[in-house]
């Protein structure tokens, strides 16, 4: 069974944010995520981004649909964002991917 909720548990934030000059905090979490259909997996997020590791190359500014899954209770649950791709720094076969969320994850 799926579900689709719009904000995180509140769990999942627990863990202390990793400390820079952004302005929203940004929490190190490992969940996979999917982008138009491309598998990889987050390293960080923040109220208005997430930072994942996908094999995917898009462009920067473009606009893309993401999915986060992760599991509440044994359910398998989603997270549906979409956003603009602000930073693609390749390595090897991989690329870091940074987006700006079109709406805030949670407040």
């Amino acid at each position: 069974m799926t579900h689709t909720i719009e904000h995180p548990p509140a769990a999942a934030l627990k863990a202390p944010p990793a400390t820079d000059a952004r302005a929203q905090a940004r929490y190190p979490v490992a969940l996979p995520i999917t982008m138009e259909g491309e598998e990889g997996q987050t390293l960080d997020l923040s109220a208005q981004g997430i930072l994942f590791e996908s094999t995917a190359r898009p462009a920067v500014g473009t606009h893309v649909c993401l999915a986060i899954l992760y599991q509440v209770g044994g359910a398998d649950s989603r997270i549906d964002c979409d956003g603009e791709v602000v930073r693609v720094e390749c390595h090897e076969n991989m690329c870091n991917i940074a987006v700006r969320l079109r709406r805030p994850l949670y407040r």
